[in-house]
Order: structure tokens, then sequence, then C-alpha cells
């Protein structure tokens, strides 16, 4: 039995229009098979302070990870840095959708 009939529940490939991204030079680009999005820092601010509570997260758990007597903080912070990903996933994916001129779905 095919599954072509079936609509897949992973998520589309997402269209763009790529006649609106040539007026922003240098903003997008392609990379081998990677395409790549520079987000303003000053429009999207919450996505640099994201990303470096996730650092600062990820020293602390490297620096405490070896003490039997912080095992407890260790797996707090690594709860807490993989809900960080998420959110900032979802941050770029807002600001990206943004950027691009596209509703969010």
């Amino acid at each position: 039995m095919s599954n072509s009939g079936r609509k897949s529940t992973a998520s589309q490939p997402t269209k763009l229009n790529l006649a609106r991204l040539e007026k922003s030079q240098g903003a997008v680009e392609m990379q081998g098979d990677r395409l790549v999005v520079r987000i303003s820092r000053t429009q999207n601010p919450e996505l640099y302070d994201i990303d470096r509570l996730i650092r600062s997260i990820r020293l602390l758990i490297d620096t405490h990870s070896a003490t039997r007597h912080m095992r407890d903080l260790t797996t707090f912070l690594e709860e807490t840095e993989r809900s960080l990903q998420i959110i900032l996933r979802n941050h770029l994916e807002l600001a990206m959708r943004k950027y691009l001129g596209q509703r969010p779905v």
C-alpha cells in the first residue's frame, strides 16, 4: 500500500519569494546546500539574549558536571537548556517568517 494518497504530518517545505529577498543584498545567501538568513540584532534582541543565556548555562554545566554533589543542579540546568533551545528555535522561526514576509503558521 503506497502513501502517495495521504498527506504527511511532517512540516511542509517553506516557499520563499526570492525576488523580494534580492533587495536586501547579503541578508540571504546559499552556503552549499544550506540557506543562511542573517537576522538583525536590533530587531530581534531576544534571540541574542536567549543564545547568551544558553551559553552561560552550558558553561555552568561543564564546570559542575564532574562534582557529585552538584548532580541535581546540573540535571536541572540541562533541562533548562533544552527548554531554552526550543524557545530559541521558535523565536528564530518567527523572526525568519517576519523577515521573509510570510504569515506565522
